[in-house]
Parts: structure tokens; sequence; C-alpha cells
């Protein structure tokens, strides 16, 4: 990932997927079947290659409070299938994703900034871009944000006023059809992928839609670090035109 990589599917990027499962709320990846992450990341990597693999239905949901009485329900995905969804939006990050100015948080575009000693030694062994949970590089975004937002309310020359927004519902709301057309567009040289990854977003929630093919919504997973990368990419456009929109009236 990131640096022009890619994500192979094999027994080391499945157990990163699957140690991070072990660590969640609902830790679904028994011994047994941690210890048999090599022989499982190949036949998961045979299947997509054969063209034959399709999601399991989910196991069902977990609630999560928000708070104000407002309850968010995960999908839980069964662990192979969290493995073959991450290694296909790990695969196309690198070629979908671009870093633009005045946007924080990508947690898989490695900051543009020079990395002290101190910050290279913290981020040992979470190479960002290289582990899909480098949580590092993340916080040191948000505080990079959260800085940026200190310092504009206290320069009087910005001005009087910071807005906050919000997208209501967004992972339910992607309409799968028009984010996979812009990802063959860009990502045409790994055709296979981007048709395994529609594949996937198509049919992982027949449990609750049934056997027509989803063109709504994308998995909030329980680790949600995959399906950020796909809500990162669906709104760069709108970023970029965003950021023309503030530029021609004089907003920060």
């Amino acid at each position: 990932m990131g640096d022009g990589m890619t994500a192979s599917l094999d027994g080391v990027f499945l157990r990163k997927v699957w140690r991070r499962l072990r660590d969640s709320a609902v830790p679904i990846v028994p011994q047994e079947l941690y210890a048999e992450s090599d022989k499982v990341a190949e036949e998961l990597s045979k299947s997509i290659d054969d063209h034959i693999f399709l999601p399991s239905t989910i196991h069902g949901y977990l609630g999560i409070q928000k708070g104000g009485g407002v309850t968010r329900f995960l999908p839980i995905l069964t662990a192979e299938d969290m493995g073959a969804y991450y290694y296909l939006c790990y695969r196309l990050a690198p070629k979908i994703l671009r870093k633009q100015k005045g946007v924080f948080g990508a947690w898989h575009m490695k900051p543009e900034v020079e990395q002290s000693e101190e910050d290279e030694a913290e981020a040992f062994g979470q190479a960002y871009g290289m582990n899909p949970f480098s949580s590092f590089w993340w916080l040191k975004e948000w505080q990079e944000y959260n800085g940026l937002i200190g310092a504009l309310i206290s320069d009087a020359s910005i001005g009087n006023y910071v807005v906050s927004t919000d997208v209501a519902n967004f992972y339910d709301s992607i309409e799968i059809p028009r984010m996979i057309a812009r990802i063959r567009q860009i990502a045409h040289s790994d055709t296979d992928t981007v048709e395994a990854l529609n594949a996937f977003l198509s049919t992982w929630n027949r449990r609750h839609v049934g056997y027509m093919p989803s063109t709504k919504g994308i998995p909030q997973e329980i680790i949600s670090d995959a399906s950020r990368v796909l809500s990162h990419f669906y709104l760069q456009d709108l970023d970029s035109e965003f950021l023309d929109y503030c530029d021609a009236r004089g907003l920060t």
C-alpha cells in the first residue's frame, strides 16, 4: 500500500486483518482458523483469480450507541470475507486515492511532511501504507487538523465563524454503480480487482435485501478501514470542487 506498492492476498496480509478482528468487539476469528491463515489466503486468492468468489451472508449486526439515543448498526462479515474485502480495497487504494490540499484524516495517505526521528521510531511496525491499521499517522493528521482549526479561530483576519457540516447516513447512501464506474476509469489496468469489488459490494448485504443486487450502501464494517478507503475516494471530486468554491469566495 502506498508508495507505489499494492497489497498481496497472502497469509501475512490476512493475519494483519484477523489480528485486528480478534481485538474487536466481536472476535470472530477462532485460534484454529487463525492457524490456517496461509491456507485460507491461498484459497481466497484462487477463488478471486478464478472469478468464482462471492461473499457469504453476514453473521448479523452489532449495535453501537452514537449518543442522543441513536444506534449505528455495523454488519459483521465473516472472517474470510473481511480478508477478501481488505485485499480488494487495499490493492486499489494506491491507484484511486490522492492527497489533496486541506483534506485531513485519510488513514492511508501518508502526510507530506518531514518526520522527526521520534516520529519514525514511534511509527516503527506501523509502516504507513504497509500496515492496514496505521493509527499513528491517522492521529498525527488529526492533531494537525485540530491545530489548524485552533490557529484559524484565533486569527482575527480570518473571520468570525467556523462552519461544521456532516453527511447524513453517508455509507448507506453511497451509490455503488457510480463509484465502481469511476474506479473503472482510474484503475483500468486492474480490471479483475475492480470487478471482484463490484461483485462483493453488490452481494454482501443479501441477508437483508435478498438476491437483488445492491446498488446503494457499502458495509460500515467493524474495523472500518477498508470501507474508509472507498468512502474517501467517493468524496474526492467533491473535495476538489468544494476547495474551488471556498477559494473563489475567500473562505479557508
